[in-house]
């Protein structure tokens, strides 16, 4: 997994899952920042080939009321 290009490690505020037997792959992130905003890539090698994919998340803050 990478954001924005650079690689990400798993943390205390993100978690990695495979389920191979369904094809999925789950990335989590706890407790979201504004920061945490951008591209997040997936990237899968193995001998038969390469495959990626990207999802964009955009994280807004919640209104108040002063």
């Amino acid at each position: 997994w990478s954001k924005d290009g650079k690689p990400l490690q798993a943390a205390q505020r993100f978690s990695f899952n495979y389920l191979i037997n369904e094809g999925k792959a789950i990335f989590v992130i706890s407790n979201v920042k504004l920061d945490d905003g951008g591209n997040y890539t997936l990237e899968a090698k193995n001998p038969a080939g390469e495959a990626s994919t990207t999802a964009k998340l955009t994280v807004k803050l919640v209104p108040t009321i002063d």
